[in-house]
């Protein structure tokens, strides 16, 4: 789990464009390259107020294997970001916005997006347009500050290890 900070436009914009691009990635080096373990994805959550990325890998393996790894992926994800075209940078940024105005296709996914925000009593039914808003001033280099405060060299990261009983 990576704490990425507290709920907010700023902040959810940011998880949302570094979920994008990393998950595929992260799933085709460690899964499907390094067979580290049948579940493996790279994902957001935010609970009460607090965004986290989730970075899980289901596995059999050594855990100091599975984590050296990961660093590996990190490492070299970084290096992505940081050289990272333009031409691609804003490909990324026409995929969100077109998400974005993408029409909620049933009442559960509807539910699915909103729910945080009901239970939380927020009732931010604007986000779209407030995500827009901030997606239009966000910059390559938001991003690459973001994974490397929230990931990469994060302080807050906290790895949670399930053992099978035998």
């Amino acid at each position: 789990y990576y704490p990425c900070g507290k709920d907010s436009y700023f902040n959810q914009i940011r998880k949302y464009m570094l979920n994008l691009i990393i998950d595929q990635p992260f799933f085709a080096k460690l899964r499907t390259k390094d067979q580290l373990g049948y579940r493996v994805g790279f994902y957001s959550k935010t609970i009460r107020d607090d965004i986290y990325l989730i970075a899980k890998v289901q596995s059999e393996k050594d855990t100091k294997h599975i984590l050296d790894r990961m660093k590996i992926f990190f490492d070299e994800f970084n290096d992505i970001l940081l050289n990272m075209y333009n031409k691609t940078w804003n490909n990324w940024k026409k995929t969100v916005e077109k998400n974005l105005k993408k029409r909620y296709e049933s009442t559960k996914s509807l539910f699915s997006k909103f729910s945080n925000d009901i239970f939380n009593r927020k009732c931010r039914f604007n986000s779209r347009e407030m995500l827009m808003k901030e997606l239009k001033s966000l910059k390559l280099s938001h991003i690459q500050e973001y994974y490397q405060k929230n990931v990469l060299n994060s302080k807050k990261k906290k790895i949670i290890q399930v053992l099978k009983r035998i």
